[in-house]
């Protein structure tokens, strides 16, 4: 293990596994070209993925509503574009989110590393639970 390994590593966990499953675990990572250690790893970020920032809400939130912008997919998606600037509104503080988003669609490099899936967990795990406890007003 690298110098740098082992500063990106501070938590040390010995863990005891059942029958079988360092075998599974050492083909899995033979399968995916790394270490034991670094597919165990990759398997428990899957399960337990980092916080998200309120920077990177904010622009999972922002490139949501670009990708649902009615410029781009007419009117099928409106209601998800309002809800999305209603939620960089209300969440984010932000006064004017078609003015912002609006500029990110204009210079989308501050999306750059979100991915279609990233933007998919965050709209079913962030966004959705937040419409739901936050219905907009009847017009």
């Amino acid at each position: 293990m690298s110098d740098n390994d082992q500063h990106q590593f501070k938590d040390r966990y010995m863990l005891r596994l059942p029958d079988g499953m360092r075998d599974r675990i050492k083909l899995a990572a033979e399968a995916n070209g790394r270490s034991m250690n670094s597919e165990i790893v990759a398997v428990l970020e899957e399960k337990f993925p980092a916080p998200i920032t309120a920077d990177d809400d904010l622009m999972l939130a922002c490139a949501a509503a670009v990708t649902f912008s009615p410029s781009r997919v007419g009117a099928r998606l409106k209601d998800d574009y309002f809800n999305l600037m209603r939620y960089i509104r209300d969440v984010h503080g932000v006064q004017d989110p078609i003015s912002l988003v609006n500029g990110i669609q204009r210079d989308s490099s501050q999306l750059t590393g979100i991915t279609i899936g990233t933007m998919y967990e965050w709209l079913h795990s962030v966004f959705d639970p937040w419409v739901v406890e936050n219905p907009p007003d009847d017009p």
